[in-house]
């Protein structure tokens, strides 16, 4: 039985493993861009008084939370609170609300009436309670949307 070369037996095996690197995009992609829905209310909170929802990642992402409202004389607040760490080892059971206003610009600009939205880690089974605060003098009705986003990186 003849062996075959050195250098062809090493070009096999780097042929045989390129589809496991896939790293670097030579083959194929690694991470594809996604939005994909993963809790969807429509609600009614009462004048000063809090609605809560339970939501759980279901997969390694970023959750997008989008809090919007029609009466644009209402204010409602939203804060979304860690309440299991899933498989995100040593997380911090924290409470964050919504930014300012949207990025984009050196100078935010404060948020539409109406309008909230808020980004957290969505590392697979972390659990946020999203509390929905009401407005002080006014019932107000709301939906609340929260996605799954994965955006990758070129």
């Amino acid at each position: 039985m003849r062996t075959p070369p050195p250098l062809l037996t090493c070009a096999a095996i780097l042929a045989a493993m390129l589809p496991a690197l896939g790293g670097c995009h030579l083959v194929a992609p690694s991470c594809t861009n996604e939005d994909s829905g993963l809790f969807h209310v429509a609600g009614e909170v009462a004048a000063n008084s809090v609605a809560s929802y339970t939501v759980t990642s279901t997969k390694n992402s970023n959750l997008r939370m989008r809090l919007a409202w029609p009466d644009p004389e209402a204010t409602i607040r939203m804060a979304a609170t860690v309440t299991a760490c899933g498989e995100h080892a040593a997380c911090v059971m924290d409470t964050r609300t919504p930014p300012f206003g949207p990025g984009g610009s050196a100078v935010p600009q404060p948020w539409p009436p109406g309008l909230r939205e808020l980004q957290v880690d969505g590392t697979k089974g972390k659990t946020y309670r999203i509390e929905i605060g009401g407005d002080p003098v006014r019932d107000a009705t709301f939906t609340l949307d929260v996605n799954t986003h994965i955006a990758c990186e070129r």
